[in-house]
């Protein structure tokens, strides 16, 4: 019976159903043939208890690692990817040919910055910058794919169709040009670094999907749109 305990709901019941039958079958045998009486309670009470305890801890147990799932996705992806992904697909995001927009952006000079101020200071301005960047384009529907180095790349589209994958990308990259204005604005005449960006801008198809291994995975998309 503790078999439950390690089967997803929808075995669990058919091992339940399989089980009962059995019963039913086993009991009529053994009354007809040796008019010997199979008590309920004997099978069905702990198979019933032992099958009820297990779907409820297998219900709460899908839940919290929904919640987790969510929570941990929510930091980097918008919430609407998020719940596209949890609800829509089950986790499982199939590969396919969409049409979406991807967004390059890093910083400009970032090895002369590399060899021009401490490990903790580069890591302190990455944030400044990259973080408040991510927080627009996760603000305006897309997601980011990846941060690397200084880089950011970036799809909207994917894997949430939208009529408004280019319009969002490009009001993100206004949003984040204008940010950086301001930020660069506010530095002047300090002691803090003055930073430029460069942003790259691309619409059309391309593949999206989980690129794995044992170990690892990764949602991206891939085609000459994005390269």
């Amino acid at each position: 019976s503790f078999l439950f305990f390690y089967l997803p709901v929808k075995r669990a019941v058919v091992l339940l159903v399989m089980i009962l039958t059995g019963y039913a079958l086993t009991s009529t045998w053994l009354f007809q043939s040796h008019q010997m009486i199979l008590y309920p309670a004997l099978i069905l009470i702990p198979v019933m208890v032992t099958a009820l305890s297990s779907t409820g801890w297998l219900l709460h147990k899908n839940a919290l690692e929904r919640a987790l799932t969510r929570e941990m996705f929510s930091k980097y992806l918008s919430p609407g990817f998020v719940d596209h992904v949890l609800e829509k697909t089950g986790g499982n995001i199939q590969n396919r040919t969409v049409e979406g927009t991807v967004m390059f952006l890093d910083l400009k000079d970032f090895s002369h910055l590399v060899q021009t101020v401490s490990h903790s200071e580069l890591i302190r301005i990455l944030n400044r910058y990259l973080g408040s960047f991510s927080d627009i384009i996760i603000k305006n529907k897309g997601h980011i794919d990846k941060i690397i180095g200084d880089g950011i790349m970036a799809v909207w589209g994917v894997p949430q169709s939208s009529d408004n994958h280019a319009r969002d990308a490009c009001k993100a990259a206004l949003e984040i040009l204008a940010h950086l204005f301001r930020v660069n604005e506010e530095t002047m005449g300090g002691e803090e670094l003055i930073l430029d960006i460069r942003i790259g801008i691309n619409s059309g198809m391309m593949t999206a999907g989980n690129v794995s291994g044992k170990m690892y995975s990764d949602f991206t998309v891939h085609g000459a749109e994005v390269n």
